[in-house]
């Protein structure tokens, strides 16, 4: 298995049990340690070792653009220090390179903060909210709600074994009411879902959000009910980038036999769905409250800006190593 791959499944694998907050957050802090841990190593093979990982970091299905963004603020000032100490054995001065990740841990935590505070205005009192993924800020917001006095109940869309445990367990610790029924199951109880909350991986190009898998049913579903669809997401998230339709999602193809009878198949799963930026009522970042139309605004603004920044920067690598 190559070193792409298993990043790749590694980031995958804590995307699905933490989320890609947190996912982020990890990442992030194992950098800061391992920069924190090295001793003798020289400027000029830090930087090489940097962008040798920047290759696979950005290879990874789905990308997450929250570590890949951070991983060029690294890279940009790895470079900064390259040009100004081009002489191959001057020592890396790890303090720099810490406190830079030390300022970015806590931007990503104040960038929570804001969002859980856009999130506080949610109109629930007495609602029913329709809940299918495990997502961190989903339940940061639902925890804050609950803590402002607010009365409400979670109907939780069973799904994957262990996210929909994770969700129950959240809801019990927290003391929050809540149900649970199969996702395919829900048109039973659609008419008591008052409004549906999700959070995501990330926001790509095409104006589709990468989430769970199964999440494109429930929201085309309930956007045909005309429930409202509140999709929470830090704009750290986004993938400013042009995107491929297809490379998001992972395809994981196997045999299987079934359990009774000499039947041998293909079964197929999916990383991840593709859900239309349309589907949402609104969305809830912590640059605030957006409509579909303003938030595909907004997204063409960052798009634009941070594409002119990294196309300079990546002008910059390309003349360096020539």
């Amino acid at each position: 298995m190559s070193e792409q791959t298993q990043l790749a499944q590694l980031f995958r694998e804590i995307e699905i049990d933490l989320g890609a907050t947190e996912l982020s957050f990890m990442a992030i802090t194992a950098f800061k340690q391992a920069v924190t841990d090295l001793k003798g190593q020289n400027l000029h093979a830090f930087f090489e070792q940097l962008l040798s990982l920047k290759q696979n970091i950005e290879v990874t299905k789905p990308k997450f653009a929250i570590i890949i963004d951070a991983f060029y603020e690294i890279l940009e000032l790895a470079y900064d220090e390259e040009i100004h100490h081009p002489e191959s054995n001057f020592p890396l001065k790890k303090q720099k390179f810490i406190q830079k990740l030390d300022k970015m841990l806590l931007g990503k935590k104040q960038e929570g903060k804001q969002l859980l505070e856009y999130g506080a205005q949610m109109e629930i009192e007495g609602k029913e909210i329709l809940v299918h993924d495990n997502s961190h800020t989903v339940q940061n917001v639902l925890a804050r709600l609950k803590q402002d006095g607010k009365h409400f109940r979670v109907l939780v869309a069973e799904q994957d074994p262990d996210k929909t445990g994770a969700v129950i367990e959240f809801l019990h610790r927290k003391k929050i009411p809540f149900r649970v029924v199969p996702a395919y199951m829900i048109t039973h109880l659609e008419d008591h879902i008052d409004m549906f909350f999700l959070g995501g991986v990330t926001l790509k190009s095409t104006m589709n959000f990468v989430m769970d898998p199964g999440t494109n049913g429930l929201a085309a579903q309930m956007h045909i009910l005309k429930k409202p669809i509140y999709v929470f997401m830090a704009t750290s998230k986004f993938s400013l980038w042009k995107a491929n339709t297809q490379t998001e999602i992972h395809k994981h193809v196997m045999r299987q036999t079934h359990p009774c009878m000499s039947i041998d198949f293909e079964r197929i799963k999916f990383s991840h769905d593709r859900v239309p930026l349309n589907l949402a009522t609104k969305i809830i970042t912590e640059e605030g409250i957006f409509t579909p139309k303003q938030l595909e605004l907004l997204y063409k603004n960052k798009f634009k800006k941070r594409m002119a920044h990294i196309n300079g920067l990546e002008k910059l690598l390309k003349a360096h190593f020539r």
